[in-house]
């Protein structure tokens, strides 16, 4: 990194790169931070730093003021702000249990929600929010996606594993659990991702395919597969009693268990499962070397590839966008053949924001939520 002058800096890499990697993650996970702070402090120990627990020197628009634990935080626009100072003049972050969102906004008791993830509006409360009169509403599609991942160890033939994928209704999980307010996804890429092939049609359900490719294989049926189910999440937790009885209806033998989220986790990276259910979110970005790279840190199927490794690798140091969509293309259709793992939905996220606001709120991309923040501002009231 180069300072040029005073408002440029020059980053160079030490391979190529997709300008674009670049540019998503300036702000989100490159940020500047004051040296006066954190040059003598530890990366390590950057969460007990003094900077972390009151971070008073920034540059964005509104400055740290207060935090309540597990009630708010609160925050105070900067008057000397390079754009200009910020139309709201004060901003609280409520902390609230999804389930209050809908009766604070009837209430007016806040504005908007954060989108999605914590922030998202329970689907069972959609239908309510959506009759509000006080609140515009507004479904997005998101990056985030459901897996059912396969421990490669246990079952190690891809056609048992494909029964499996055959056997999931996942349509019944998109229409009845999200009320329609998701979509079907095979692998890493949802719709609002320019890298998901589109032409790759998902892995249809189909229960008697999927017992006749059972039938076609050595798998034991007395076998009881081990199904780990993480709480935490109603939705996910609710498809997991649809993925049960789906694979039970083909012959399967299942036995779930339902464990906090560190615990799956650990039983994760030990190997000890057959299935289990686990969510990320992914950025624009497509590189997924994490999930799917034989050494990936959340590779936990155990699958390995040499040749998705390489394309992976090529794929990364790709600088061509074009290029690497048409790499990304054939890692799709092999993910899809190999199943170390099976998408099963991604839900959209809800934002809802008071029809006192004239600007503000959770934007489609969710990440570029406050990159117009300094222009928030109420309407006449």
């Amino acid at each position: 990194m180069t300072v040029v002058d005073e408002q440029t800096l020059e980053l160079r890499t030490a391979q190529p790169v997709d300008p674009n990697y670049v540019s998503e993650i300036i702000g989100s996970r490159l940020l500047i931070l004051p040296a006066h702070h954190l040059e003598d402090i530890p990366p390590a120990d950057f969460g007990e730093s003094e900077f972390a627990q009151l971070p008073d020197v920034g540059s964005g628009p509104y400055t740290y003021l207060d935090y309540t634990k597990d009630v708010s935080i609160e925050y105070t626009a900067r008057e000397d702000y390079h754009e200009g100072t910020p139309e709201v003049p004060s901003i609280a972050v409520r902390i609230m249990p999804a389930s209050n969102l809908a009766g604070d906004l009837r209430a007016g008791a806040i504005h908007m929600n954060s989108g999605g993830g914590i922030g998202n509006i329970p689907v069972q409360d959609l239908a309510t929010v959506e009759g509000l009169d006080n609140v515009t509403t507004r479904m997005d599609e998101t990056l985030g996606v459901q897996f059912i991942e396969f421990n490669i160890e246990t079952i190690p033939d891809v056609e048992v594993r494909r029964a499996m994928a055959h056997a999931i209704n996942r349509g019944q999980i998109v229409d009845q659990l999200l009320q329609g307010n998701g979509q079907i996804v095979d692998g890493p890429y949802t719709s609002q991702s320019p890298y998901v092939d589109t032409d790759l049609e998902p892995l249809a359900y189909d229960p008697d395919l999927s017992r006749e490719l059972l039938d076609g294989t050595n798998f034991d049926e007395d076998t009881t597969l081990r199904f780990v189910v993480p709480t935490g999440n109603a939705i996910r937790e609710q498809s997991a009693d649809i993925i049960l009885q789906n694979l039970e209806a083909v012959g399967f033998t299942v036995e779930q268990t339902n464990v906090d989220f560190p615990t799956l986790l650990t039983m994760a990276g030990d190997g000890d499962y057959d299935m289990l259910l686990i969510g990320n979110t992914f950025n624009i970005d497509p590189d997924v070397t994490f999930m799917y790279g034989s050494q990936g840190s959340s590779n936990y199927t155990g699958y390995s590839s040499e040749r998705v490794d390489g394309l992976l690798a090529e794929a990364k140091s790709e600088p061509d966008t074009e290029a690497r969509a048409e790499i990304y293309d054939e890692l799709q259709a092999i993910w899809q053949e190999d199943l170390p793992q099976l998408g099963l939905y991604s839900d959209h996220a809800a934002s809802v924001v008071s029809n006192r606001v004239a600007e503000g709120g959770a934007a489609p991309f969710w990440r570029g939520s406050l990159a117009n923040v300094p222009r928030w501002s109420f309407g006449d009231m």
